[in-house]
């Protein structure tokens, strides 16, 4: 997970969710991180402009997700109309990370899991 710090040293106009020096040449570069990048929470007052923006802005930066924690769904519509679809790089990171669970990245697959565990919350 990134942060919304600005690190001096390396860029010191952009915080690092949206700093693409600090995510590309840090964090997978310099330290050689090749798993899922997900940005901090989008509503934190650290980053400008609207939801949709911000969400744009931590993936061209080179996040793999973009992280909604308050998720209004007027905030959810747009980011889903604004961003672009995952690349294939943030993708196969994804089903890296989702293989622990046995279901890849299958959407459906992942859409069934999800309800199951739902259900068992519900079910408390």
């Amino acid at each position: 997970m990134t942060a919304h710090v600005v690190y001096e040293a390396w860029d010191g106009d952009a915080c690092a969710s949206v700093s693409e020096r600090v995510i590309q040449e840090q964090i997978r570069g310099q330290i050689g991180f090749d798993g899922l990048l997900i940005s901090d929470d989008l509503d934190m007052k650290a980053l400008t402009g609207d939801i949709p923006s911000r969400a744009v802005a931590v993936l061209e930066a080179g996040c793999d997700i973009a992280l909604n924690c308050w998720g209004r769904l007027d905030d959810m519509l747009a980011i889903a109309e604004r961003v672009p679809a995952m690349t294939s790089d943030a993708s196969d990171r994804l089903a890296r990370a989702c293989s622990p669970l046995g279901v890849g990245s299958d959407s459906q697959a992942l859409s069934a899991r999800m309800a199951a565990l739902i259900a068992r919350r519900d079910a408390l």
